[in-house]
């Protein structure tokens, strides 16, 4: 990073890891209106690690923005992505939440170009993806983009939207 610039320019098999910001929750542990439903019923407290990697990152500290470019991977708890480009978008989690000091998590991440998406049984397709850390939920577009799972149940579409806690 270079600290006067508030700037990074990362090249050749760049790796990192990232927090994504904390699930809005009902207080029952999910993001569900019902107690004990939906895919994350059971998920642990601690904070979710995106591994991300990438032939480039470009990180801008005041935008608070990474791009990834020339093809990346992101692997989480809750969701994969694979595709040609991508931007990371990052929030202070805990300035204001009484949690301590603040850091940067993930909050929303945008896939674009040959999208591929993984999650529990669930699969997905699109030229465009975008994934808001804080509800759950995915949006697939362009092209015909598709959502299908193991029970060979499959829908498609120019915009497809689902929540990752839920089946819908």
């Amino acid at each position: 990073l270079d600290r006067p610039s508030g700037e990074m320019d990362a090249r050749g098999d760049v790796r990192g890891l990232f927090l994504q910001a904390p699930a809005a929750n009902n207080g029952s542990g999910n993001r569900s209106d019902k107690p004990g439903a939906g895919r994350g019923a059971s998920k642990p407290s601690q904070p979710d690690v995106w591994h991300v990697r990438s032939g480039e990152l470009k990180y801008w500290q005041d935008q608070e923005k990474a791009h990834l470019d020339q093809g990346f991977t992101a692997n989480a708890q809750e969701i994969s992505v694979n595709a040609q480009q991508g931007d990371l978008f990052f929030g202070r989690a805990g300035a204001n939440s009484g949690q301590g000091a603040s850091s940067q998590r993930i909050e929303r991440a945008v896939a674009t170009a040959d999208v591929d998406l993984g999650q529990d049984d669930r699969t997905g397709t699109g030229e465009h993806a975008e994934y808001f850390a804080t509800e759950g939920r995915v949006v697939l577009a362009g092209g015909t983009s598709t959502v299908s799972d193991n029970s060979w149940n499959q829908t498609m579409g120019k915009q497809l939207t689902f929540f990752i806690d839920d089946d819908t």
